[in-house]
């Protein structure tokens, strides 16, 4: 069967040991999403830049919330940078990423396109000749780390690598994310074994297979756009 090549986990409970685990059977990866996941750290990153040598496309944005009892989380940066270097889209806003560990990231990952460092209050990136040379000899996009309006809708649309992004979608009032639900992601990636073979019929096409691990809920503020000093 065709392996995967685009998972999407995001809340979920996975765990940086989970992910030494089962890093290695999603080798075909390009895309994944392990958004607002804060039970894994600098370490799965590490074995997911290790196994998954075709990905191009990381989103590990988390919720403000989220982050408040962290500390700096510039180890998550020089994993990506010491196991990625291949990315061309990142996503990490609101992580505790200070301005070393962008530049880290930067330097490291030459192919990168676009970077969203959004409510990442200790990036300072106004006036960084490196950044600028970057900018200007590889068309490098940066979104953040400054909250221009709530959610930067029409710069992100222009930028993400897919049309139906779920960060294209936030504030909309049809898109919601349950922020709880999410227990059975470990068992099922705990279970799978690389490929398709038993999981759909024999005829279907799975060109193209995306694993969406999202609930819908009526929750229809999580406060994503929420700078330093709010309530």
């Amino acid at each position: 069967g065709a392996s995967l090549d685009s998972l999407r986990v995001p809340k979920s409970r996975l765990s940086d040991a989970i992910f030494d685990q089962v890093a290695e059977k999603f080798q075909k990866l390009t895309s994944l999403d392990i958004s607002y996941c804060e039970n894994m750290g600098a370490r799965a990153l590490e074995a997911i830049g290790r196994h998954c040598k075709s990905l191009v496309s990381l989103k590990r944005a988390m919720h403000p919330l989220g982050v408040l009892d962290r500390s700096c989380q510039d180890d998550e940066a020089m994993a990506i940078a010491k196991t990625m270097p291949q990315l061309k889209h990142l996503e990490m806003a609101y992580v505790l990423l200070t301005t070393s560990g962008v530049r880290t990231i930067v330097t490291a990952c030459r192919e990168l396109e676009f970077l969203d460092v959004r409510g990442c209050w200790d990036v300072k990136l106004e006036g960084e000749e490196w950044l600028a040379k970057r900018q200007l000899e590889k068309g490098l996009k940066v979104l953040g780390p400054e909250v221009v309006d709530r959610y930067d809708l029409h710069y992100l649309e222009s930028c993400s690598d897919d049309e139906d992004d779920e960060w294209g979608s936030i504030g909309d009032e049809d898109y919601h994310l349950d922020w709880d639900l999410y227990d059975d992601a470990d068992i099922m990636l705990e279970n799978f074994d690389g490929s398709s073979d038993g999981m759909w019929d024999e005829d279907q096409d799975l060109d193209g297979l995306e694993l969406r691990l999202y609930v819908a809920s009526d929750d229809s503020d999580h406060g994503i756009g929420w700078g330093p000093g709010s309530p």
